[in-house]
């Protein structure tokens, strides 16, 4: 059991293989980013919560969290706060999963991987979320001319595996993930997403903890929402699509950089504006007391 400010993409909604990459979606998904009145509680701005977990074998899992709907001041994003308010709501979310062997030592954004849980790297899981207050439609109203209220929930699947290791280098290797994401469409902008991407680790002789990874993606705008826009005289692209390239080099034992590349086609699935090139680097800084 755990209680308190918590985020939920610590251990909802994750896969470890593409933590490599820089897009926000590669972390909590589109579908789920965009629910509720200020988000879902994850960093910077958490929600109390409660959650539970339960090992049901050594590699079955079964987590369920219970957190304040509304995370910070949306009035005041800046610091902490903690408001519980009888509007807010509470979102629920839960989440089933098979992990091979000791998964948790595989975080790849930890940067600790032993032979043996390399070796074993696959993850299996399936979620589902829901806000217990009701939103507005985003085209539908009752005979006032008012939106009809409807509930706003979602569900979603990842998987990651572990394809290649190099001849007697099982931290060197290969590894896949694909993430998938359903909305309701009846309130959510973007009703569904889909990420795939491929990891290597060790790409170069003698860099055996560099990674190179490649990854694309797409976010889906609900038929809803392309109604409501078309309506309101601002039609929208069906969905935006993003292309990712990354490679991280280990400097020395306190010091990684990452050079970025992004290729956005539709951004903001806005028509009057072209395709979008991102060039990034990331510089990561380990202290050990």
């Amino acid at each position: 059991m755990l209680a308190g400010l918590y985020d939920l993409n610590s251990e909802f909604y994750v896969s470890d293989t593409s933590s490599l990459f820089l897009h926000p979606a590669l972390g909590i998904g589109t579908d789920f980013s965009q629910s509720g009145q200020n988000g879902p509680s994850i960093f910077p701005t958490a929600s109390l919560a409660i959650r539970a977990k339960a090992e049901l074998t050594p590699d079955f899992y079964l987590r369920v969290a219970a957190l304040d709907g509304v995370p910070g001041d949306p009035n005041n994003p800046r610091g902490t706060h903690i408001q519980l308010k009888k509007g807010d709501g509470t979102l629920v979310v839960a989440e089933a999963g098979y992990m091979r062997g000791d998964h948790q030592q595989v975080f790849i954004s930890d940067r600790e991987r032993d032979e043996k849980s390399a070796l074993a790297l696959g993850k299996y899981a399936f979620g589902v979320w829901h806000y217990s207050l009701p939103f507005d439609d985003l085209t539908a109203v009752d005979g006032a001319g008012n939106p009809i209220k409807q509930h706003n929930q979602g569900i979603y699947f990842l998987a990651e595996q572990a394809l290649y290791h190099e001849t007697n280098e099982p931290s060197q290797g290969l590894a896949v993930f694909l993430r998938l994401g359903v909305a309701n469409n009846d309130v959510n902008r973007f009703d569904q997403c889909f990420y795939v991407g491929a990891v290597y680790t060790g790409p170069i002789e003698g860099r055996d903890t560099d990674q190179i990874g490649l990854t694309y993606g797409s976010a889906r705008n609900s038929s809803k929402y392309m109604a409501a826009q078309s309506s309101a005289g601002t039609p929208a692209e069906k969905s935006e699509s993003v292309w990712e390239l990354s490679y991280r080099s280990q400097l020395t034992p306190w010091l990684a950089v990452q050079p970025d590349f992004q290729y956005i086609t539709h951004p903001d699935t806005n028509p009057q504006l072209g395709n979008a090139t991102v060039l990034g680097i990331r510089f990561e800084m380990s202290l050990h007391w």
